[in-house]
């Protein structure tokens, strides 16, 4: 008699429907407000069989959905024709989902939540009246809740929800053009 060590089948279906609008506010010509929405709603689901001497487990089935809203808002203020200050705040996302999972797996491994964020940022944009000379530097910080990672329990390697971060740095480019077909950069980061 025939018989099988492993069949495992996966199949998995992600929809999503999403409306947005962005659009910029001038305060006159030295003031911008760039602001932005996005609505989403989107629908998971996966089913897990498998059989065999080696891959035989139960089948699973997993189902998830979420409605997001995400925004930003980003005033800009123009100091010469050449130099502008700014400032960006914005919210980000990932939706979370079902994971495939080894036969015996524990069954509250089978989904993970969405991750989320808010980020803030300024910094600057230069350039001298000649383009020879510019620099763009910005600060950041972000709020980080719900980080999706990769996670083992028991021997099961799995996604996973952590806790909280915040990320902060600084970064900068700056460039020089001393004549035609020599261009000098520096850029950096801290985080």
């Amino acid at each position: 008699l025939p018989f099988e060590l492993a069949h495992a089948e996966v199949s998995s279906k992600y929809r999503e429907l999403a409306g947005f609008a962005d659009g910029t506010v001038h305060f006159g010509p030295q003031v911008d407000l760039e602001l932005g929405v996005r609505y989403s709603h989107n629908k998971q689901s996966a089913h897990q069989a498998s059989s065999g001497i080696l891959a035989a487990g139960p089948e699973l089935f997993a189902h998830s959905s979420e409605n997001v809203f995400t925004w930003s808002a980003a005033p800009k203020f123009k100091l010469t024709k050449n130099a502008t200050i700014y400032a960006r705040v914005a919210k980000g996302f990932r939706p979370g989902g079902p994971n495939v999972l080894p036969p015996g797996a524990p069954p509250e491994f089978a989904t993970y939540n969405s991750d989320s964020l808010i980020s803030y940022e300024a910094g600057v944009k230069a350039e001298s009246a000649d383009h020879r000379l510019s620099l763009d530097a910005a600060a950041f910080h972000i709020d980080w809740k719900d980080i999706q990672l990769f996670a083992v329990e028991s021997g099961f390697g799995f996604n996973a929800n952590g806790s909280s971060a915040k990320v902060e740095g600084v970064e900068f480019a700056a460039a020089f053009r001393p004549m035609q077909g020599l261009d000098l950069s520096v850029n950096g980061a801290y985080t």
